[in-house]
């Protein structure tokens, strides 16, 4: 068997920002490695964030988010998200492929062309009127629902320019903007104006993005620049003209001070009517230029969703904030040296110190040593050896205490199914029940109290499918759903 080697001489500490979720038991999820921020909503205290990854809520104070997804307990009918909206703390989600779902706190609702009037289950606009209606834009038309009673609008049955509805916005006045693939659109309930490259100054008729500011004026994002509208008279801005920083707005946003934010795919601007301020990753805290979402909150702060994930907008830099999803940069510095070179060892982390077990070096083999390291005075300390050698292993804390599962002998074909529990209070490691299977290559998660075992493989180069998992209370074993796909599993699950 072919193992990958990392020969480890130094400690590199990455403070990654990412967040816990709660898992079900036989449940597999498949992610990506970027957030992908497609939307976000302000709900007081909250802010929502929707991504490509599922709905995270996020305490604005304290930083504290709970994450939802389609396939937790949560009633989500898709995991990509595309679109949010607030109504009275309920929260409306669009999704791609699933329809759309609201979430009271308490119970959801979901909405498809199976148990409603929405005329495609790929909703990738959301609005709410000033009569507390829901406007839904679809890929297949427009949709109004009043909480009882549904109503569509499709190109051929309306004043609607397109069927390909991208963004939604609502004035004052009751009037729905509706931004399509193919025009822009006014309805006041009854009457619909179209406005195109045709009849209006408008350069572009592929509206991305809308948003209304605090003087009633009407923005509107392309995929050739942005253009406003005061009711009269239009003016267009373009990164030939202006300073906006790329034709290509994706959202857009207004903030007290009656300044516009345009999210634009290289760049973010900031424009108060007569000067552009322009945010890129080389003079600020955005980690990507690419702005896919925009929001102002109840304290008048901007936040902005990008591939990268979630940031924040203080008055004079960005900073990029948790959002419980795979999302944010890690950053590095290098930190003192373990004491014993290694490779094929377990790191874990146990009341503020990493341990560093087991694992294997060139002179001695596969080594039973314990050392501890102190982040904060940047020092190793050695702890009790091992009862047995032990490298290609995983270890996970539960209760205070480590615990060291299988892993081998020694580096090449020579797996065990032994556990070790190690007590930091008397610096003493203790035998317990084995795992029902020989494992080298294997992980270790801990959900809901229970340490799962996932992958691995045997002496004979076989990959396991089988999850099998400990419960520390009662030091007994049972199995669980198979892997999908049978492998060796390095990287540690959260």
């Amino acid at each position: 068997m072919k193992y990958i080697v990392l020969c480890v001489t130094f400690i590199v500490i990455a403070v990654a920002l990412t967040g816990f979720v709660r898992a079900q038991d036989d449940v597999w999820i498949s992610s990506t490695l970027y957030a992908n921020v497609s939307a976000l909503a302000d709900d007081g205290d909250y802010l929502w964030v929707g991504s490509e990854w599922g709905l995270t809520r996020l305490h604005r104070a304290t930083g504290d988010i709970s994450f939802y997804h389609e396939r937790l307990d949560a009633g989500l009918p898709s995991e990509k998200l595309t679109s949010l909206a607030i109504d009275h703390g309920t929260v409306w989600i669009g999704t791609e492929g699933g329809g759309a779902a609201s979430y009271d706190g308490t119970a959801w609702t979901v909405y498809n062309k199976r148990n409603s009037e929405l005329p495609n289950n790929n909703v990738y606009a959301l609005t709410i009127d000033t009569q507390g209606n829901i406007w839904f834009g679809t890929d297949s038309g427009l949709a109004k629902f009043d909480g009882e009673n549904w109503m569509t609008f499709r190109s051929f049955d309306s004043g609607l320019p397109h069927n390909f509805v991208q963004c939604l916005s609502t004035d004052d006045q009751g009037n729905v903007w509706i931004g399509t693939e193919n025009g822009l659109a006014q309805f006041d309930g009854e009457n619909w104006t179209v406005y195109t490259t045709e009849n209006s100054d408008l350069h572009q008729y592929n509206f991305k993005a809308l948003t209304i500011d605090t003087q009633g004026n009407v923005w509107f994002g392309t995929l050739w620049g942005l253009a406003k509208f005061d009711g009269e008279n239009w003016m267009t801005f373009t990164s030939f003209d202006s300073g906006l920083p790329h034709n290509f707005v994706q959202s857009l946003s207004t903030d007290d001070q009656g300044n516009v934010w345009i999210g634009t795919k290289k760049g973010l601007a900031r424009f108060d009517g007569e000067n552009w301020t322009v945010y890129t990753t080389d003079n600020s805290g955005l980690s990507n230029t690419s702005i896919l979402s925009l929001a102002k909150d109840t304290d008048g702060s901007i936040w902005a969703g990008t591939p990268d994930g979630l940031a924040h907008f203080e008055g004079e830099s960005w900073t990029e904030t948790n959002t419980g999803i795979l999302a944010g940069r890690d950053t590095w510095s290098r930190r003192a040296n373990m004491p014993t070179e290694r490779y094929g060892h377990s790191s874990i982390v146990l009341d503020g110190k990493i341990h560093a077990i087991g694992g294997s070096n060139i002179t001695h083999g596969a080594t039973t040593t314990l050392e501890v390291y102190d982040p904060i005075l940047n020092i190793w300390t050695p702890k009790a050896d091992m009862t047995m050698t032990r490298t290609n292993f995983s270890a996970y804390v539960f209760n205070g205490k480590i615990y060291a599962i299988g892993g081998g002998h020694s580096f090449e074909r020579n797996p065990i199914k032994s556990i070790e529990e190690y007590d930091p209070v008397t610096d003493t490691w203790t035998s317990i029940t084995d795992m029902p299977r020989r494992r080298m290559g294997l992980t270790a998660s801990l959900v809901n109290g229970k340490i799962f075992i996932i992958g691995g493989a045997d002496a004979y180069e076989t990959s396991f499918p089988e999850v099998d998992v400990y419960d520390p209370l009662t030091n007994t074993w049972t199995t669980k759903t198979d892997l999908p796909t049978p492998n060796l599993i390095y990287q540690p699950l959260s």
